[in-house]
């Protein structure tokens, strides 16, 4: 059994279409589910969620335009293909600013427009994905990036003051020394005459000693 290539969900209350339609698309290998009315079709998504949405305009309890506006507030990625044969160009135009993907009038006497309309919406669907994906992995990439360039700023911060403060204790104990030389000089310099007065002393002490003999 062959893989279908996406799941669509026809909303539709006329059955013959809605009956057509359905058989088209699955021997084309969609997943095809179906709702009679706007509100059935948001139950249906709330439960199984269609890669894509087609929508009749006119239908008891919420009609195609109404059901456009709530996917486009709650699910703006979800694609919606509006179909109609009561629509004028104005509702045409609203439809396509409120974010219908295209709009095709019914009956549809070629199907081949339909299915080609689906494949637009599930091929600009998927570039958008891939253009979402790709947008948040690199602004993930660039996060992580400027993250790594703060860390490292930071350890560059750091490193420099620890070179600072290695400078200073290296300055201070270059001063601690020179004054330690300067104070071994200095007491050098107490220590040679006060030896030479000390040996002095000694002698005139002996000399002393035999004068008073």
């Amino acid at each position: 059994m062959a893989v279908p290539k996406a799941t669509l969900l026809i909303v539709e209350d006329d059955i013959f279409t809605r009956t057509s339609m359905m058989a088209y698309l699955k021997a084309e290998g969609y997943a095809v589910s179906k709702a009679s009315s706007g509100i059935e079709a948001l139950k249906v998504i709330g439960t199984h969620q269609p890669d894509l949405v087609i929508t009749d305009l006119r239908m008891p309890e919420m009609g195609g335009l109404e059901l456009l506006k709530k996917l486009k507030e709650g699910m703006p990625k979800l694609p919606v293909i509006i179909i109609s044969g009561e629509g004028t160009m104005g509702t045409v135009i609203e439809a396509l600013q409120l974010g219908a993907r295209d709009y095709l009038q019914k009956p549809i006497q070629d199907m081949g427009l339909l299915k080609h309309s689906i494949e637009l919406a599930l091929s600009h669907a998927s570039l958008k994905k891939a253009h979402d994906m790709y947008r948040e992995d690199l602004e993930w990439l660039v996060e992580k990036r400027t993250q790594e360039l703060s860390d490292k700023n930071e350890q560059l911060v750091e490193t420099v003051e620890q070179r600072k403060l290695a400078e200073a204790q290296l300055l201070q104990a270059q001063k601690l020394e020179s004054v330690g030389q300067l104070a071994a000089g200095i007491a050098h310099e107490i220590n040679t005459p006060t030896q030479f007065v000390s040996s002095n002393v000694d002698f005139l002490e002996e000399s002393f000693e035999g004068i008073l003999e």
